[in-house]
Order: C-alpha cells, then sequence, then structure tokens
C-alpha cells in the first residue's frame, strides 16, 4: 500500500506512480550508489565509463528518457513536485529503464534513491525541458 513513511510522507494520492520499462539489467561494481537520467545513453555512457557491458543501441520511446541506477535494486518510482523518489535497497547491479516524462510538471525534477528508512542512497537533477541530468 502507499502510504506515509520516511520516504513517502505525504499521503499516497499526491504521488504520481511512474512505471519503469526496464531494457536491461547487468551486474556491476560502485563505489556508491548512482543515478543518472538522460534521453541519450551516449551521454550517460560518457559520463559513465563502467558501463562498457551493456548494449549500445538503448533508446527511449518518444516521450520517454532514460534511467540509470547503478548499485540499486530496481524499485517503484513515485513522482510528486519536484521530486521523483524511489524506495529501494543497494544491490550488486544495475538496470537500465525507460520512463515515461509525460507526468513531469516541474523543472527541474530531482530524481532520489532511498533506503526505507529514509537515508538517501542516491541523486540527480534532471532537466526535462532540455532532457539531461545535470
Amino acid at each position: 500500500m502507499m502510504g506515509r513513511s520516511p520516504v513517502f510522507p505525504y499521503p499516497a494520492v499526491q504521488y504520481i506512480p511512474i512505471a519503469l520499462k526496464i531494457l536491461c539489467r547487468f551486474a556491476a561494481y560502485h563505489e556508491r550508489p548512482l543515478l543518472a537520467v538522460d534521453h541519450c545513453f551516449t551521454e550517460i555512457r560518457r559520463q559513465i565509463p563502467d558501463l562498457q557491458d551493456v548494449p549500445e543501441d538503448l533508446s527511449p520511446c518518444g516521450g520517454e528518457t532514460l534511467l540509470l541506477g547503478l548499485g540499486l535494486e530496481e524499485a517503484d518510482l513515485r513522482y510528486r513536485g519536484y521530486y521523483a523518489t524511489m524506495q529501494t535497497k543497494e544491490a550488486k547491479n544495475g538496470f537500465i529503464a525507460s520512463i515515461p516524462v509525460k507526468y513531469f510538471y516541474k523543472n527541474p525534477v530531482f530524481f532520489q534513491a532511498r533506503d526505507s528508512t529514509g537515508r538517501l542512497l542516491a541523486a540527480c537533477r534532471y532537466d526535462v525541458k532540455n532532457k539531461h541530468c545535470f
């Protein structure tokens, strides 16, 4: 049940659930968990050279962008205001997912991965208008 928790403190009806369409899962070790969001996988690969075993032809469908979770388990993503949050835990793997951007009504969007206690594991800022993470 979506409800109040250290990760999602507001009533469930205030969050928009965002579906992750998993494009790729892979084994990965990284010093600390990492999130990256970008419309172009080439840009993600440029920023994170550890992704050599991941296929290069990953691209989102129209109206979507890519979400990379490195050292994190994939989990539900919920959006409210400027924040897209996933409650997850650290893992020795990674994933790349495609997510719809039509629900992001504020700019920029801060993506964050938190554990069940609310501790921030990873975060990034995504510019919805220019379609890149910084």
